[in-house]
């Protein structure tokens, strides 16, 4: 596990001396809690496809690959999807659903979700 760079500064100034031990705990609690009320980012896009109530495709790729789920979409389809729209949520650290689209006409659906 990787050490903030908070982590660091604090045992550093334990080292020199600069703080004693309990302060040293405070800050190192502090700085836990405020790490964990952060909210989770998405580590994958799953994108679901479904035509005629069959699974057609259930894809996951790691958020660090997101431009490529891109592919995976049909061709009719793309021009529903606000591909920009959806990296940005990415780079926002959103989580959940981002995109539900229906065809009536194909009995097609596509779920596009950040887990």
């Amino acid at each position: 596990m990787a050490l903030s760079r908070e982590t660091m500064q604090i045992l550093e100034m334990l080292s020199e001396g600069k703080i004693s031990v309990e302060e040293s705990a405070k800050l190192l609690e502090a700085i836990q809690a405020v790490e964990q009320n952060r909210p989770q980012k998405a580590k994958t896009v799953l994108v679901k496809i479904t035509e005629q109530g069959k699974e057609i495709t259930n894809l996951k790729i790691p958020v660090k690959f997101a431009n490529l789920f891109w592919r995976f979409i049909p061709k009719e389809l793309q021009a529903q999807i606000d591909i920009e729209l959806i990296l940005a949520q990415i780079e926002a650290g959103a989580v959940g659903q981002l995109i539900e689209i229906e065809q009536k006409d194909s009995d097609r659906r596509i779920d596009i979700s950040l887990e």
